[in-house]
């Protein structure tokens, strides 16, 4: 019989195993996720979004449902008894408490903030603006029309920001494929002159994508900003997309946006953010990645990444990252940090030990390198992400929406009762999530010799989660490591 078959082959791991091929019928097997046409489907999407993020109050309800089930459930009971375990039918009543909102700089004013400061950025100029003087502006012919569009959009906004638009070389594409965007680049790209090139795009092809950033990055070391066809023809949304755009460039360029109200207390201070990229298939590299702050007000970042062993967590590359990182800040400011907080991100409980036996000893070694003779002021802290820990705030008695549970609003700290007796840990609920269940971020200040309270940890992690210039408001951890978490997928 001539049928054609699927072939599963196995991973080098599974060989070792004796495991051989899997053959599979392709008549019988079904595709699984979701193709651009499912994506593209507004109302699949909502729903599909409704049924994996619920509501607090779903949540609550759904986990209240599994833990009846548990208990009622005879063979469960008899599996516990086994191990003098039991299971509480009620969720467990905690107390947290509620930092203060946040002061942010714009424009020279300080404006008290909430979660989402959109509005206030666009009344306000930004801080530090960047005219953007010699740039490139390439988009297929097709697109002409619409490329004006967005250089004028662009132009209106950056008026009242304060930001300058000279007009940039229009480049126009026969057609859209890749190579007439990097030959574009290649022939137009004026060395030390281009400030950055701007691309406008068709589709969201990811090769086309990671082709430009691979050339603009690794063969000519200039900026670029991408934008989606389908995003910018939104008349009604235009301009908004626009002040995004000539945010980021502004950014990108070096300027700043906005400004934490830091105490003086943290003047001198080094902020620094570590992860690491993994290649889900373990074919490439893993990618470890830095972020460090390089100006007073914490806005200006230093980034350098290496690559190492494929799978690997625990980086052995830090003494050289962060010695060219405490170098810039030196080149910057005319001296060295006079203490350094390191958040470091993807870090799992098993792994924490060998963290703090390794990483923090590079840290270590290289601060005494730098300052012989003197003890370093350093604290290193374990931030992380994927947790199962879940709190909901329960309404006060007569208050809005009777029994019904909420979201527990930014700025909730817990740091009793479901803590770690043995560590200085705490979470912190820094976003907010309008239609899911918020995930809190756990804190591990896993070794420090700062005089500092567990209060002021969680007070600087809270401010350095209104720093992450791409977005208006809030993020889950704080802005180094979430640019360390870019930085490390982009070169991965």
């Amino acid at each position: 019989m001539d049928q054609p078959l699927l072939v599963t082959r196995p991973k080098k791991k599974d060989l070792k195993l004796g495991k051989s091929n899997i053959y599979l019928v392709p008549e019988i097997c079904h595709l699984t996720g979701l193709t651009d046409v499912n994506r593209n489907n507004f109302s699949l999407m909502k729903e599909l979004s409704r049924r994996t993020q619920p509501d607090p109050n779903t949540k609550a309800q759904k986990i209240m449902g599994f833990i009846k089930r548990i208990i009622t459930n005879e063979q469960a009971k008899e599996e516990l008894s086994k191990w003098s375990m039991s299971i509480e039918p009620d969720m467990l009543n905690i107390e947290g408490h509620l930092l203060n909102q946040e002061k942010l700089i714009m424009g020279g004013k300080e404006i008290m903030v909430g979660t989402d400061w959109r509005n206030d950025m666009l009344a306000s100029r930004v801080n530090v603006p960047v005219h953007m003087r010699s740039w490139i502006f390439v988009f297929p012919r097709k697109l002409a029309h619409l490329a004006s569009d967005v250089l004028s959009g662009m132009k209106r906004v950056a008026g009242p920001m304060g930001i300058g638009i000279d007009m940039p070389d229009m480049i126009e594409l026969v057609d859209d494929r890749t190579e007439s965007y990097i030959n574009a680049m290649r022939v137009n790209i004026k060395h030390r002159q281009t400030q950055f090139v701007f691309c406008l795009l068709t589709s969201d092809r990811k090769d086309r994508y990671d082709a430009i950033k691979v050339f603009s990055c690794c063969d000519h070391s200039v900026l670029t900003q991408c934008v989606l066809a389908n995003k910018a023809s939104n008349k009604t949304k235009l301009l908004t997309i626009c002040t995004g755009l000539v945010w980021q460039i502004n950014v990108k360029l070096g300027g700043e946006l906005w400004a934490m109200s830091l105490p003086k207390g943290l003047m001198g201070t080094m902020i620094i953010g570590i992860d690491v990229w993994h290649d889900p298939k373990r074919k490439r590299p893993s990618v470890c990645a830095v972020v460090a702050t390089r100006n007073p007000s914490m806005s200006l970042m230093y980034s350098q990444f290496v690559f190492h062993e494929a799978g690997q967590e625990i980086t052995s590359h830090l003494t050289t990252l962060i010695t060219a990182a405490r170098r810039c800040y030196y080149e910057d400011m005319g001296r060295l940090p006079e203490r350094t907080i390191i958040f470091r991100d993807g870090v799992g409980d098993g792994q924490l030990e060998v963290v703090k036996q390794y990483e923090l000893q590079q840290i270590w070694d290289c601060l005494k390198q730098e300052q012989p003779g003197q003890s370093p002021k350093v604290a290193f802290l374990v931030t992380k992400k994927r947790i199962k820990e879940r709190f909901f705030a329960v309404p006060e008695a007569g208050g809005r929406g009777g029994g019904t549970l909420r979201n527990p609003p930014p700025g909730t700290v817990v740091d009793s009762e479901v803590t770690r007796p043995e560590a200085s840990d705490f979470f912190l609920v820094s976003q907010l999530a309008r239609h899911s269940t918020v995930t809190p971020t756990h804190y591990n200040i896993l070794y420090t010799t700062l005089d500092w309270p567990a209060s002021l940890y969680q007070r600087l992690s809270y401010k350095l989660c209104h720093s992450y210039f791409n977005w208006a408001g809030t993020v889950s951890v704080p802005a180094p490591c979430l640019y360390a978490h870019k930085l490390a997928y982009l070169a991965g």
